[in-house]
């Protein structure tokens, strides 16, 4: 399809937590941790293992086996406003998007939010936002009227909230790159925030080592003639009903059944495959790349799909130790900290190019390929 406009990134921005949680703290809010079969499954995998290891140690070890995270961000209490902690969160990813863009705020015209773990519906975690960044809100009429057609309507900014899940950030960049091509808005900020630490459900430890808690966003822009910054290459996405992840509205993550191996082979093939047909849309491959930017759900997902790809000169990026699973956050946080290296600092050279993929619960899987 041909499009009027390009869509550039003009600057990203993240924020986190200050507190990271490490595995030994996380283990004094576990329960129904079972350090004995979690003991002899780590004896078969490394038989110099210590079998008088204290529970927590067990628990330190287990977790980094299963998915690698050493600590996590977790907002404490009081950290940012209470019962907008997800809001907040956003709009300092925002403000410092805005800021490496150089942006006024009066030139934004548009935001599409990413979360599923707001406290609020209504209002609109996306209007929420605006109200805090100090965007332009509602309409006015300019002109004095004393002519036909003297007058004009006078657009503040619109926003938009979606749930794709993991996935829901670049769900929400697509819908930005597209309205940014079609002339419809000159200026757009995507951001996706997610607050799971008090969603998480303790007592099934599988799936309460792997959350946690941050922002990031992206500010998007129409390219200039001659524009020298990273532009919008391509992208994908879609959808397979599953409730092999599940989530009720306010209410605990956690996996349905025995469904660990099934939900990491899914995720490892979606991930490859979305970023397959995403490379497609723009005429390129794997082998064009230099670097992938996957969701990090799991070390040893990143690991298989790292192999999937099969080309040594790739950076696949993998930053779960430090990070955990920031859910829909997680792809716009680990972008923020490679542009920042690479551009905002001029360290590296310009021009590479970029896969960012993503699965979520549902199952949802979206992929944008993008200069750097």
């Amino acid at each position: 399809m041909k499009f009027q406009y390009e869509a550039v990134i003009a600057g990203t921005g993240s924020f986190l937590p200050k507190k990271n949680v490490t595995n030994k703290e996380l283990f004094t809010r576990i329960s129904g941790f079972n350090a004995q079969r979690a003991l002899t499954a780590l004896k078969k995998r490394n038989k110099d293992f210590p079998s008088s290891s204290a529970a927590d140690e067990v628990f330190d070890a287990w977790v980094l086996q299963v998915c690698g995270i050493e600590e996590r961000p977790f907002l404490s209490e009081g950290e940012l406003e209470k019962g907008l902690e997800v809001e907040s969160m956003a709009a300092h990813a925002a403000e410092a998007a805005i800021q490496a863009a150089e942006m006024n705020l009066e030139a934004i015209g548009h935001v599409v939010f990413s979360t599923y773990s707001s406290s609020r519906i209504m209002p609109s975690p996306a209007c929420v936002l605006v109200k805090k960044l100090g965007l332009r809100q509602g309409l006015s009429l300019a002109g004095n009227g004393s002519e036909k057609g003297d007058t004009k309507t006078v657009l503040g900014c619109s926003a938009l909230t979606v749930n794709g899940a993991c996935s829901g950030f670049l769900d929400a960049l697509i819908d930005a790159v597209i309205k940014i091509r079609c002339g419809m808005f000159e200026h757009v900020l995507v951001v996706a925030a997610d607050y799971l630490s008090n969603k998480m459900n303790f007592s099934d430890p599988t799936s309460a080592i792997i959350f946690s808690d941050g922002a990031g966003a992206l500010l998007l822009s129409r390219a200039k003639p001659e524009d020298t910054r990273p532009k919008i290459l391509g992208f994908a996405s879609a959808i397979e009903y599953s409730e092999q992840v599940y989530m009720e509205n306010s209410g605990t993550i956690f996996f349905k059944g025995d469904s660990g191996p099934l939900v990491q082979r899914h995720a490892v093939n979606s991930m490859y495959n979305i970023g397959l047909a995403a490379l497609e849309s723009c005429g390129l491959s794997f082998a064009d790349l230099q670097a992938v930017l996957p969701h990090q759900a799991n070390s040893r997902i990143i690991e298989a799909l790292r192999k999937k790809i099969n080309q040594k000169d790739i950076l696949v990026l993998n930053k779960i130790a430090k990070l955990g699973n920031l859910s829909s956050a997680t792809v716009p946080v680990l972008l923020d900290l490679y542009m920042r290296k690479k551009i905002y600092a001029k360290t590296y050279a310009r021009a590479q190019k970029l896969l960012l993929t993503s699965v979520g619960g549902g199952y949802t899987f979206s992929a944008v390929v993008t200069e750097a």
